[in-house]
């Protein structure tokens, strides 16, 4: 992702994004401590702080993914599918189970 920032922004990202990640390891060393001691309080605590942090560094930090290319149907049986029928009426993957066969006399 450093990659795509203009030449002229590089230098404040990077600086960005070791003061982020100094942060977060700060947080997982304070939560690796509260889980030795075993304090309860202090882990839902540190938590809190390590999600506080990683959450929106990873909006920030993180490239954006590539467009997906539109997805099929799955192949028989539709998305995901097993296969008309599956295991069960309706399939394990959202088939269709066969129509019966018409009656004849």
């Amino acid at each position: 992702f450093l990659k795509a920032q203009a030449e002229d922004k590089k230098a404040q990202f990077l600086k960005d994004y070791d003061e982020q990640m100094a942060k977060a390891l700060a947080n997982v060393d304070k939560l690796i401590t509260a889980l030795k001691a075993g304090n309860s309080d202090a882990i839902q605590a540190a938590y809190k702080d390590v999600a506080d942090v990683e959450d929106p560094s990873h909006k920030e930090f993180q490239a954006p993914k590539p467009p997906r290319a539109p997805r099929g149907q799955g192949g028989p049986g539709g998305p995901g599918g097993m296969g008309a029928g599956g295991m069960a009426p309706g399939g394990m993957g959202g088939g269709q189970a066969p129509a019966p066969a018409p009656a004849t006399k």
